[in-house]
């Protein structure tokens, strides 16, 4: 996707080079086919979460996740999201956004606050298929610009686009530049979670070699640990051998022990269990 978008994203400035030698001239700085690249991502992602299933890895996930603790994801789609709201979750506080509760549109019934998750944090890094600015297509520039000024919930992701608005995603380009203290202060929590945390479990997490931004905060992060002597106790890592090896290599040195999953289907399993455990139902 990265590759894909981002010479199209290049090709917007530079007409003469890379528009067809035939048919009509482009102007420089818009090309419908970055629309096009969008519209087709959020129609695959919000299809995906419309055919999930009630009891899906998501749900296990949030049944087991504890006061206080932190998600962080670069994922656009709102399945954590979903499950997490259903489970008695508070976006306004959990997404951590700036700016005042009432930017959160609730289009489903409010489900009744759970306490153990009043501080549970749902840090999205790229945005998020529910986050709205406003705004144009041909002036992408504002999503890093700005912060939401609509945050949806809804049982069903939004299929159709918000009138005079555009979805808050972070495209998939290798040079992202994050102008506003939304996004400033996302990055900024996310890091100081990872340097706070006893615990840190990586669940499909590629490590792009492009987003220098997430390897910068996970590098600088991890020599915080170390310069504080504040080792994970443990780290769980959940992919192919090829991605655990990278993480093992960017956590060498900070983890006191480890636990690994071949599939997210494996690990949810897991934590199946362990819910049954503790709650005397297995």
């Amino acid at each position: 996707m990265e590759t894909a978008f981002s010479l199209l994203y290049v090709s917007k400035d530079f007409p003469e080079i890379y528009a067809a030698k035939r048919g009509r001239r482009r102007k420089a700085g818009a090309r419908k086919e970055i629309e096009d690249f969008l519209r087709l991502t959020f129609g695959i992602l919000s299809t995906i979460e419309s055919h999930a299933v009630g009891t899906n890895g998501y749900a296990q996930l949030v049944s087991v996740v504890r006061p206080e603790d932190t998600v962080i994801t670069l994922n656009y789609d709102t399945l954590l999201d979903s499950e997490l709201v259903k489970a008695g979750w508070n976006p306004h506080y959990g997404y951590d956004l700036l700016g005042t509760p009432d930017k959160v549109k609730w289009q489903m019934i409010r489900p009744a606050w759970q306490p153990n998750l009043d501080r549970v944090r749902l840090l999205k890094l790229h945005g998020s298929l529910n986050w709205y600015i406003r705004g144009s297509y041909d002036h992408l520039n504002k999503i890093f610009d700005a912060k939401p000024t609509k945050v949806l919930i809804s049982k069903r992701p939004r299929t159709n686009e918000l009138r005079g608005h555009i979805r808050q995603i972070v495209p998939p380009v290798y040079g992202k530049f994050f102008n506003n203290p939304h996004w400033r202060q996302l990055w900024r929590h996310a890091y100081e979670a990872m340097v706070q945390a006893d615990l840190i479990v990586v669940v499909g997490c590629s490590l792009a070699d492009t987003d220098f931004h997430l390897t910068g905060m996970l590098s600088h992060a991890v020599m915080e640990k170390k310069n504080r002597h504040k080792k994970f106790a443990r780290s769980i890592l959940v992919d192919s051998v090829k991605v655990r090896r990278k993480w093992e290599a960017l956590l060498k040195g900070c983890v006191a022990s480890k636990t690994v999953f071949h599939r997210f289907e494996d690990f949810s399993k897991r934590l199946s269990q362990r819910r049954g455990d503790e709650t005397g139902d297995g």
